[in-house]
């Protein structure tokens, strides 16, 4: 295929001008080339499933312990080990792709795995580079495409950063591939992360700060006007106005806070009834084809107002960042129309944001959110904005049985079109915003609409019912009231794998404290002031000096350094308290010793390599049912509390008589299980135990049967 491609190729370069009119037969074997391509494409993905399938009938790892303990077994592996060795080997040479499998004598699993991996990697992007190749050639382009030489050296050698960068050049130029593109994006994605690591924050920039209560007091919420109101708010609700950068609400009692707004409305809610019926669903335009407009004044939020309060329906998304701020931010609201994209920028009209309530409360207008509980609560907080008559196509995928409930899934399903989700994470602060970022967030609304065309087609079919299910979660999802994240002194002890003494937990209780104080504020990430595993590197260390804490840091967090003599008074006062020694048994609580109790049986019954060659058709401790643990200590099981959730088993009762020889009238307790889950397992397993014969057993029985044969034998000759 590549010869022809090829000849053809040189063919058209050297008379170039006289093949002019057999352009459409050249067309038509480039066409054929590519066809063929893609069969093959198709056979090898074919193979490539049929592949993993198999792989997935292995046996585990416990089982080839196991099985290795046999020496046929055992043989038999080791030459099918040679076989796929050097089958790999043939492979890897035939394919070109330049690697190696290590040598087998010395080869660990992830050796080879990592060695696959790169084999693979190359190989696909040759591929890639032929496939491109060939669709230009398709296109009637000249191409020349390079001759695989199988068995030559390889030519992969390290280059300097201008050799890079003249790659780069090159092939963004000459070949204009998916490999190209994925450059571009990744070097766009790396300018706009360096550019955001030096942006001023918006909070200040825009000077809306004060908007901003990261104080550990319960939320207050932010409702300017209550559009579309059929109950008025609360009696003990008092909004006070007073000058710009000194707005205050204040509240006569609680109760209004932690009410809804519009819970009325929501309860009394009556979905329209144009929501009901069946339509024809309206397929979304173009991307590039529709208008998109950047709503970041007020004249032009007013205008965007007064455009969707005559809409029936629009789709809605926003775009968030909670790294460099405590609470987070809403940094960005895509709303489309079945004409319009909007991308709206709260920074410069962060105050007033609050007039989007007016379309977003109105009942007569459907809302079309997806995975809407995160999006509600942001408008909340930030915005003062709520939500009424809603369609969330999250529950629709869910209620349809989807097989993924993802925006990505739903839109490649319905619409065909696959959205990139490589931004999702980006800091969204960056401003002005780069091209590629209004372009990824537009498309999270822009086919939304049609979407839900048909998601309630689909829904209508399986029964009224299904809509409304759709529309009652919805109605769930609206509901939600925010509340603020509180800060948990007990959960910040569960941080750590390890056995803390009781310095490293006073330590680390100190250390969340202050970090949780500087987030808010500072208006900070938690992680930004100091990561997790820095602080437990901290609490568990105890450093002496404060320069030893700025080295257990690195990176280095600004905010370490600039109070890293707070963080050491920190850890010295955890280091003077008198260190107590923690018995295993010290635990107060019921719960603690239940968990050190389920940690021992789990330890025992974790499998080794010293367990899996011990083996034996007699033996037990590779499964739940472990007769070893008859060894707990004293203190364990005289807790009264672990009394009622351990199932405990006599001696007698058990096979540890048989394979030990002990006398059965020595009650040793053994604990198989905790909770109520595991005694319903071990209940099986002890089941299947009594019901197995053990060799033993069967000799036991033979022997009985052979004196009842002999005693009825002698009977017998004596009646005679």
């Amino acid at each position: 295929m590549t010869d022809e491609v090829q000849d053809n190729g040189d063919n058209s370069q050297e008379k170039e001008e006289e093949q002019l009119g057999d352009r459409s037969a050249e067309s038509g074997k480039n066409a054929g080339a590519v066809s063929k391509s893609v069969a093959l494409s198709r056979e090898a993905n074919r193979a490539a499933r049929a592949l993993v399938m198999e792989s997935n009938k292995l046996i585990t790892e416990d089982v080839l312990a196991l099985t290795k303990t046999y020496p046929a077994c055992n043989a038999l592996i080791e030459q099918q080990e040679i076989r796929i060795h050097n089958l790999m080997k043939k492979l890897m040479r035939k394919a070109g792709t330049g690697v190696q499998p290590p040598k087998l004598e010395t080869a660990e699993v992830a050796q080879l795995i990592e060695r696959t991996i790169t084999a693979t990697d190359n190989l696909c992007g040759d591929i890639h580079m032929i496939i491109d190749a060939l669709d230009k050639a398709q296109r009637d382009e000249i191409v020349k495409i390079p001759k695989q030489v199988v068995g030559a050296e390889s030519t992969r050698k390290y280059l300097t950063a201008e050799d890079k960068a003249a790659a780069i050049r090159r092939i963004a130029t000459n070949l204009p591939s998916l490999l190209a593109q994925r450059m571009r994006q990744r070097d766009a994605d790396m300018n706009t992360r360096k550019v955001a690591m030096h942006i001023e924050k918006p909070q200040k920039k825009y000077g809306f700060s004060f908007c901003i209560d990261n104080s550990e007091e319960p939320f207050k919420p932010k409702l300017v006007t209550k559009h579309h109101t059929k109950a008025p708010l609360a009696s003990n609700l008092t909004v006070i106005d007073v000058d710009e950068g000194k707005g205050k609400r204040t509240w006569q009692s609680d109760i209004a806070q932690s009410l809804h707004p519009y819970a009325f409305e929501l309860e009394h809610l009556k979905i329209p009834e144009q929501q009901l019926n069946s339509k024809k669903p309206i397929k979304s335009t173009n991307l590039e084809a529709q208008e998109i407009v950047l709503v970041d004044s007020k004249a032009k939020l007013d205008e965007l107002i007064g455009i969707l309060n005559k809409e029936r329906e629009f789709a809605v998304d926003l775009e968030h960042h909670c790294d460099r701020s405590f609470l987070g931010l809403c940094c960005l609201v895509q709303i489309s129309t079945r004409t319009t994209d909007f991308i709206v920028d709260p920074f410069p009209i962060w105050k007033d944001m609050h007039a989007l309530n007016e379309p977003f409360t109105n009942p007569n207008i459907l809302k079309v959110f997806h995975g809407s509980s995160s999006d509600v609560d942001w408008l909340q907080r930030d915005f003062g904005i709520y939500v009424v008559n809603m369609f969330d196509t999250y529950w629709a995928a869910k209620k349809l049985e989807f097989k993924k409930f993802s925006l990505a899934h739903i839109v490649s399903k319905i619409a065909g079109e696959t959205l990139d989700k490589q931004y999702q994470l980006a800091d969204w602060r960056v401003r002005p915003l780069p091209k590629h970022l209004i372009s990824y967030a537009r498309q999270d609304t822009h086919y939304l609409l049609y979407c839900y065309d048909v998601l309630r087609e689909e829904l209508l079919k399986k029964g009224i019912e299904a809509l409304q299910f759709v529309y009652e979660n919805s109605k769930s999802c609206c509901a939600r009231v925010y509340e603020k994240p509180k800060f948990d002194s007990e959960k910040c002890l569960s941080l750590s794998k390890r056995q803390l003494n009781n310095q490293q937990m006073h330590a680390l209780t100190g250390l969340s404290q202050w970090r949780n104080q500087a987030a808010r504020s500072e208006d900070e990430g938690p992680e930004f002031v100091m990561p997790t595993y820095q602080m437990l590197h901290i609490a568990e260390s105890l450093p002496r000096a404060e320069q030893e804490i700025l080295a257990c840091c690195y990176p280095l967090p600004p905010l370490v350094k600039q109070f890293s003599n707070e963080i050491y008074k920190i850890v010295w006062s955890a280091r003077v308290l008198p260190q107590e020694k923690k018995s295993l048994t010290s635990a107060s609580s019921d719960e603690n010793r239940s968990n050190l109790l389920e940690k021992y049986v789990d330890e025992m019954n974790r499998m080794t390599a010293a367990k899996a060659l011990l083996r034996c058709n007699i033996d037990f401790s590779h499964t739940n049912f472990d007769e070893e643990i008859g060894g707990l200590p004293e203190e364990l099981l005289n807790d009264a509390g672990t009394k009622q959730d351990v199932l405990k088993k006599l001696q007698r009762d058990s096979y540890l008589p048989v394979l030990l020889g002990l006398s059965g009238s020595e009650k040793e307790i053994m604990v198989v299980g905790r909770n109520k889950y595991k005694r319903k397992l071990v209940n099986s397993i002890v089941k299947e135990l009594e019901e197995w014969v053990s060799p033993y057993e069967c000799y036991q029985i033979l022997e009985k049967r052979e004196a009842k044969r002999r005693k009825e034998e002698e009977e017998k000759n004596q009646e005679q």
